[in-house]
């Protein structure tokens, strides 16, 4: 019986039982490669989506600074304008000098409110110290669109004889001028450095 046992059962149960084993370890490696398949999945869908979150937060940052940018530089080229730096090219006529001053005032007043508009409706989604640049040259458009009537529309103004604040204005414009190129020197290293 052992001799029986030892040829032909024996070799029949080694052959079961190695079967059994090579395919318990087979699904094993496979249940653990599939384990380590769902890891990796997951891994790259969360750095997919958070790389998509980014593209898209830098797309809505490029947009916000993008908008800030236009209404800016329009509101600083109008507010140039009545203080302006340079040889000035105004209608030689009295009335049409008016008309032509009041129209300076208003599309200047426009753009500081459309600049200041886009500034503080966007302020949740900028940074503190871009907000703050930004409010630095709203404040100094704002004072020379408080002084321009009383300095040069009206004629019979009360101030009209503060010639150190008046100069101050015309001063003023220069440093709006510089504090636009600061700005945009800025905006350019926010961009670059928020690029994907």
């Amino acid at each position: 019986m052992d001799e029986i046992f030892l040829t032909y059962i024996l070799p029949y149960l080694v052959t079961i039982v190695v079967a059994f084993m090579s395919g318990f370890i087979t699904f094993k490696i496979a249940a653990k490669q599939a384990k380590l398949d769902l890891i990796k999945q997951k891994e790259q869908f969360v750095l997919e989506n958070n790389t998509h979150i980014r593209k898209i937060h830098y797309e809505e940052k490029f947009k916000i600074y993008r908008a800030l940018s236009e209404s800016f530089l329009s509101a600083i080229l109008d507010n140039s304008l009545l203080f302006p730096n340079a040889i000035d090219h105004v209608p030689p006529t009295d009335s049409d000098r008016e008309i032509f001053y009041l129209k300076r005032y208003e599309n200047a007043c426009k753009s500081i409110d459309k600049a200041m508009y886009t500034l503080y409706s966007n302020a949740p989604f900028i940074e503190k110290d871009a907000f703050d640049k930004f409010d630095d040259v709203l404040k100094l458009c704002r004072l020379q669109i408080v002084f321009y009537p009383d300095f040069v529309i009206k004629k019979n103004s009360p101030l009209i004889e503060m010639t150190k604040e008046k100069n101050a204005c015309w001063k003023r414009t220069s440093e709006i001028d510089d504090k636009r190129k600061e700005l945009m020197d800025y905006l350019r290293e926010k961009i670059l450095e928020k690029s994907i």
